[in-house]
């Protein structure tokens, strides 16, 4: 058993229920939403990361969130790292890749929502790899100081990781947490995915099994490109790396070590080059970075020419099987568009159909293999334009017995708040987009124009 407890501002923001509500970006009524999607994140990506199709179980009471997967399971070097909250955990925020989570210190933000929402101490329970870790977040009344109790104990074989977030959940809560798990077998070809609820009324436990196990797309492992970088951005990514080795005490990398850690780049003899042509050949990364803006800018210049972009095919297509298979309609149509916006790949798949058993539409979205919180990240594309607005131009409005999805993946999404919720796009990706949904829903159109056209003269006397 071990005790650690922590007395620092960093600690001390994430007991504060406003700080927290700045942190996750969104309100504490969605907070069950978002501790849902940060766990299937890092569930799916371990699975991934592990070489394994997803399977992913989650269970919702009024008490707790849980989430198991059978991944490589979470190294108790890993939970300790987790905990120490003076400095974040990762990198991932300056890290572009085509991954569904970037915050860094998202999972520290998990372990304090059940006491910013009940004022009481919160548990946080992690089985993993044949240790169970017990967490509990608290803060002292007296001197009013945060800190952690992270108890240890054997837990026999379990595959993979399973961790239990002890935080009320209302009952309002969970048609949202179930929808959001259907979302995820949307547009996660290889996942089984399960919910079930225990304790409440709302009992809509289902299994979704894979559609293609075998399925692959780009995994968190695999290395970052130079071309999805801007010198602003690697600056940025040069810091951290930097910072990261100064606190964990390593050494510092070298630029050909940092080089070498890209698409592309992990010949020696083009590391070599690249440094030779940059002055840099045995130099440190914190001495390069001291050189400034000109120094980074011809670095990222020579990785570039050195390396290859990355295709959008590349990033993962999810597929007209899957897609079609999702929206379950005989008349489905599907399209994808590839673009390539100076370097940086979008890849955009759309699908579409009639339901007639439906009574309103059916409507799925995603980035990045992932759900977007607060539902549709497309309600602001441009000049008052959204993907709302371009279906219901089509006839495809919220009303309408049709199935709809839309997922884009890219490994350099900006969002237009804290809360990721809606994304801000390059002009020629959305103009992709529009274009994508109005070729699947161009048929659904014509024949609803037709039938407008009909009525329309049935009614002329």
């Amino acid at each position: 058993m071990a005790r650690t407890a922590f007395v620092t501002s960093r600690l001390a923001d994430f007991a504060d229920k406003d700080t927290l509500v700045r942190l996750i970006g969104h309100p504490p009524t969605a907070w069950p939403l978002v501790a849902l999607k940060e766990l299937v994140d890092n569930a799916l990506d371990a699975c991934e990361a592990a070489g394994v199709a997803p399977k992913i179980d989650v269970t919702v009471t009024e008490n707790f969130i849980s989430v198991a997967d059978n991944g490589g399971g979470i190294p108790a070097s890993r939970v300790k790292q987790i905990l120490n909250y003076s400095n974040k955990t990762s990198s991932n925020a300056a890290y572009r890749s085509p991954t569904r989570g970037q915050q860094g210190n998202a999972f520290q933000t998990l372990i304090a929502m059940g006491h910013a929402l009940t004022g009481k101490p919160s548990v946080t329970i992690i089985e993993s790899r044949g240790v169970i870790h017990r967490i509990t977040f608290s803060v002292d009344p007296i001197s009013r100081a945060p800190s952690l109790d992270h108890q240890r104990a054997d837990g026999g074989d379990t595959q993979g990781t399973k961790v239990t977030l002890y935080m009320p959940v209302s009952a309002a809560a969970l048609p949202d947490l179930h929808n959001a798990v259907i979302d995820y077998g949307w547009v996660n070809p290889h996942a089984t995915v399960s919910f079930r609820t225990a304790g409440s009324d709302y009992d809509r436990s289902f299994t979704h099994e894979a559609t293609d196990p075998d399925w692959t797309k780009w995994k968190p492992t695999d290395p970052t490109s130079p071309h999805w970088y801007d010198v602003g951005s690697m600056k940025t990514l040069m810091a951290a790396e930097i910072n990261k080795a100064r606190h964990s005490n390593d050494a510092q990398k070298t630029v050909a070590e940092f080089v070498s850690d890209f698409r592309g780049l992990s010949s020696t003899i083009k590391r070599r080059d690249i440094c030779e042509a940059v002055s840099a050949s045995r130099e440190s990364l914190d001495a390069f970075f001291a050189r400034g803006d000109d120094a980074i800018r011809r670095l990222l210049d020579q990785m570039k020419a050195t390396s290859k972009p990355v295709r959008a095919r590349d990033l993962g297509v999810i597929g007209e099987d899957h897609v079609l298979d999702m929206i379950a309609s005989e008349s489905g149509q599907y399209k994808r568009a590839e673009i390539d916006d100076c370097g940086v790949p979008y890849l955009i798949e759309a699908g579409f159909g009639h339901r007639p058993d439906l009574e309103d539409r059916a409507f799925g979205t995603g980035l990045n293999w992932s759900l977007s919180i607060g539902g549709n990240p497309f309600r602001d594309l441009y000049w008052g334009r959204s993907l709302g607005s371009v279906l219901e131009s089509q006839h495809a409005g919220p009303e309408e017995p049709v199935s709809f999805f839309l997922h884009l993946a890219s490994p350099c999404l900006k969002f237009r708040d804290t809360g990721k919720t809606s994304v801000s796009l390059p002009g020629k990706v959305i103009d992709a987009i529009i274009a994508v949904v109005k070729q699947v829903t161009k048929a659904w159109h014509r024949q609803r124009e037709a039938e407008k056209r009909n009525a329309d003269a049935a009614r002329t006397p």
